[in-house]
């Protein structure tokens, strides 16, 4: 089952017949449907991504007004959400009894489609029956705008029931993923990558690499831009050579750290090995930051997500990263220079 789906049934099950759901329940149903991502600094993004992909889906329906939003935390989740009645998932007509394009005969074993997912056959079996398969291959993007008059919601569709082994897939609406781009510097030698999560520290990174004129493991090094590399990482698996392992530094503030935090699960995923915090880098930021004395304020992150960037970094460097997230610190990455990353650069 996909994770939409599972979601979905677990909601509709706390539901027990209410069409407005509050958040403390969508939480509940999250912990239940996904146990593992329980704590995980993750969670937030993941059942806001999963809320959003459901709406698009015509399974529920998000507020229309900024003010029914939690924005205490990021990203904003809604304070409820309204499920359709009890007769608003009955299919439109008998879809069982129709004859479907050969690539849509699962549909038959589907006994209930909301008017959303009954528009959407409708145009994939336009799209089949007039030759479709036979078309270029385009972007995700591409297609959704022919196919449905919208860029994104294809790929919306691609996340939920409809799509999966014995169903539908995007090679058979002709088209194919793009990841995000990924700003990156290729030094050449070495063996390892290096993610900077901001714009004026990658230049000093990439200046440093440069200009040095030792043996370095630093090879390749990539601008995350804060939280975009999260969807960008992925494209790497691609490159026609990868690092032997994957190293990051970002600001040591509540924010940096979730994103790092997210980004390990990427890469643990994606590649099998973890994310490694680029502990020269963050020791001599956190040096550097005690000494300026600076009253910048951050965001505070709970018990359990302190301890998992304490499990991260590990020893008196976690500890020391963590003292500062308690308290509500910040001490951004611009604390180095690239006469700095020069010298500690990994």
């Amino acid at each position: 089952m996909r994770r939409a789906e599972r979601l979905a049934d677990e909601i509709t099950t706390r539901a027990d017949g209410r069409t407005r759901v509050d958040l403390e329940t969508l939480w509940a149903a999250f912990n239940a449907a996904f146990p593992q991502e329980r704590g995980r600094a993750s969670a937030r993004g993941e059942l806001e991504e999963l809320l959003r992909e459901l709406a698009e889906q015509g399974v529920m329906k998000l507020p229309s007004s900024p003010r029914s939003f939690d924005r205490v935390q990021q990203p904003p989740l809604p304070r409820w959400v309204a499920l359709p009645g009890p007769d608003a998932h009955e299919p439109v007509r008998d879809a069982r009894g129709l004859a479907w394009h050969p690539a849509l005969e699962f549909v038959h074993g589907l006994a209930r489609l909301n008017p959303n997912e009954w528009d959407f056959l409708e145009r994939v079996q336009e799209f089949l029956a007039r030759g479709g398969a036979n078309e270029p291959v385009l972007t995700v993007r591409e297609r959704s705008v022919r196919l449905l008059g919208d860029d994104k919601r294809l790929e919306a569709w691609a996340e939920g029931r409809l799509f999966g082994p014995g169903r539908l897939d995007l090679a058979l609406l002709r088209c194919r993923c793009v990841h995000e781009p990924l700003v990156s510097h290729d030094a050449g030698t070495g063996v390892d990558g290096l993610i900077i999560e901001n714009k004026d520290t990658y230049a000093s990174a990439v200046s440093a690499r440069s200009m040095s004129t030792r043996a370095h493991a630093v090879r390749w090094i990539v601008y995350g831009s804060g939280n975009a590399v999260i969807q960008a990482f992925p494209g790497t698996t691609e490159w026609p050579e990868g690092p032997r392992r994957w190293l990051y530094f970002g600001d040591i503030d509540g924010r940096g750290l979730e994103i790092a935090l997210r980004l390990d699960d990427v890469v643990r995923r994606l590649t099998g090995q973890p994310l490694v915090p680029a502990l020269a880098l963050y020791d001599q930021a956190l040096r550097r930051g005690r000494g300026l004395r600076l009253q910048l304020t951050g965001k505070v992150l709970e018990r359990d997500v302190l301890d998992r960037v304490g499990a991260w970094v590990g020893g008196e460097m976690g500890e020391g990263l963590a003292e500062v997230l308690a308290a509500g610190g910040r001490i951004p990455q611009e604390v180095l220079s690239s006469a700095d990353m020069q010298q500690f650069m990994p």
